[in-house]
């Protein structure tokens, strides 16, 4: 606390009221002091807080270009499969980062963070569209060190919708 700029034997010479009203003056421009030493630190931080939104959406924007570049650009600016794959683990974890920061503001509130979105199971096909099943063998069933014919260890199951374009027909009258 910054010394008094009124001389203490001058202020002992006061009334008692006087003396009273002097401290709690004293008092009242300290707390001010501090309400706006705590109104400063907190508009620092939502400002620090706004500067990293504003790089995270500047971040995740690009990584949107990047995506729509690669999937509807010209052939030469396409990337690969692998490439693919990178941009969309960075948009995964900028998404989980943008997520984090989210829940630490809504605990910091005092509010419950925001539950995850959970992935539903997939849904079976409806019963009445047509199934094709398409069994995929190896071209030689004999073993290639030559011990014989090989063994079915194991299968794996995929099922996909696929939509056939429409058909066309002349209907003569």
């Amino acid at each position: 606390m910054p010394p008094s700029p009124i001389d203490p034997a001058r202020l002992a010479a006061l009334p008692a009221d006087l003396r009273a009203l002097f401290r709690a003056q004293e008092a009242m421009i300290e707390a001010e002091r501090r309400r706006a030493d705590d109104e400063c630190s907190a508009r620092l931080h939502v400002e620090s807080e706004l500067a990293a939104s504003k790089e995270s959406v500047e971040r995740l924007e690009l990584l949107v270009k990047e995506y729509e570049r690669a999937r509807f650009g010209k052939r030469s600016e396409k990337f690969n499969p692998d490439q693919m794959q990178l941009v969309l683990e960075d948009i995964e974890i900028a998404i989980a980062e943008v997520q984090e920061r989210q829940d630490d503001r809504a605990r910091r509130a005092g509010t419950a963070p925001s539950s995850r979105r959970t992935r539903r199971a997939a849904r079976a096909f409806p019963a009445h569209l047509p199934r094709i099943e398409q069994v995929i063998e190896p071209e030689n069933l004999e073993c290639p060190c030559g011990c014989g014919r090989m063994v079915q260890i194991g299968e794996d199951r995929s099922r996909r919708l696929d939509v056939m374009a429409a058909q066309y027909r002349v209907i003569e009258r």
